[in-house]
């Protein structure tokens, strides 16, 4: 339900992937959202590492083997998809778990990384966090529905996975990446709703 319970439990989800052998991978779109998840790493004590270029095919040969000790942490801007080279093929045996921890407004946003771990020559899983009381689904998901899943016995530490809010949030997105003119660059979810109203 909040967003400093969710940090915990993507902590504790990240211990778990850890634990199965995964190299854990931390997404974020906005440069407040990537400061706070670095801020959750050090408070839970994490490895990290700070990914500050495009991973590349490069990045996998070089790394691949070793990547699961730490968490990368990249914004979503470096994760450009992949052109792998038919003529050379690369596969790797890792296994990413990939948590962006947040959606974006602008909906091709979240396409591109989609786009991006399809493209990796490795297995990943990727999945979305969101709390209820994040701007975006603040700003898209009517309160009634917030309400109803707290008549419904939601607490604020349960991980919920409701195909009724998700359908929903992906719905408005996908209005809001059609009226919006063009995809500005901000800190925070909040920064790039304003500059939108802004026009």
């Amino acid at each position: 339900m909040t967003r400093p319970a969710l940090w915990k439990s993507i902590a504790a989800s990240i211990r778990l992937q850890q634990s199965m052998g995964k190299s854990v991978w931390l997404v974020a779109h906005f440069l407040e959202t990537f400061t706070d998840a670095q801020s959750m790493l050090e408070e839970h004590g994490l490895d990290y590492f700070v990914e500050t270029e495009p991973v590349t095919i490069d990045w996998f040969r070089d790394h691949a083997n070793a990547a699961g000790d730490q968490v990368r942490l990249l914004l979503a801007d470096l994760a450009e998809p992949l052109v792998l080279d038919p003529e050379s093929p690369f596969e790797s045996e890792l296994r990413v778990a990939m948590m962006v921890v947040e959606r974006h407004p602008f909906g091709p946003r979240d396409d591109l990384v989609v786009e991006f771990a399809s493209s990796l020559p490795a297995k990943v899983e990727l999945g979305y966090f969101l709390a209820l009381d994040d701007v975006l689904v603040q700003t898209m998901v009517p309160p009634q529905m917030i309400d109803l899943l707290k008549a419904m016995g939601l607490q604020e530490h349960d991980l919920i996975s409701s195909s009724m809010v998700t359908k929903r949030l992906q719905k408005l997105i996908e209005r809001t990446s059609r009226e919006t003119k063009e995809d500005r660059v901000a800190e925070s979810a909040t920064d790039w709703f304003a500059m939108q109203n802004d026009g």
